[in-house]
């Protein structure tokens, strides 16, 4: 977790930034995009952690990609339901999206390139 937990950090942070600072977000925005970031970077992070091996090379459980994709999918859902209200969640415009899964993807990559490292120095 010392070299994840701060890898998870930067990417917060850069949420954070482009959420408040780019996109100038509203607080129902923000809060909806940061669920939203926060819930499908966790989703992939498990794939990327979950083995040793490269992600491409290691092939998850079936049960693990649709409880995962299932998770997703009621993530990306929720703020256009009726339960969003109560979260004060809102729709976010496509930008919003977009800027969301910029960052997850680059979080997805990163964390890739970090185990690489990690293990590499581990078995050194």
């Amino acid at each position: 977790m010392v070299v994840f937990g701060p890898l998870s950090s930067v990417f917060d942070f850069a949420t954070f930034a482009a959420l408040l600072w780019l996109l100038h977000a509203t607080p129902a925005q923000f809060r909806t995009g940061w669920y939203i970031e926060s819930v499908l970077s966790a989703i992939l992070i498990v794939f990327v952690l979950r083995s040793r091996l490269p992600i491409g090379r290691s092939r998850p459980a079936r049960l693990m990609m649709l409880v995962a994709a299932a998770v997703g999918a009621v993530t990306l859902a929720l703020p256009y339901t009726p339960l969003a209200r109560l979260l004060d969640f809102v729709p976010l415009p496509p930008l919003y999206l977009a800027m969301i899964a910029g960052i997850i993807g680059l979080y997805f990559g990163a964390a890739e390139v970090t185990k690489r490292l990690f293990y590499r120095r581990l078995a050194a």
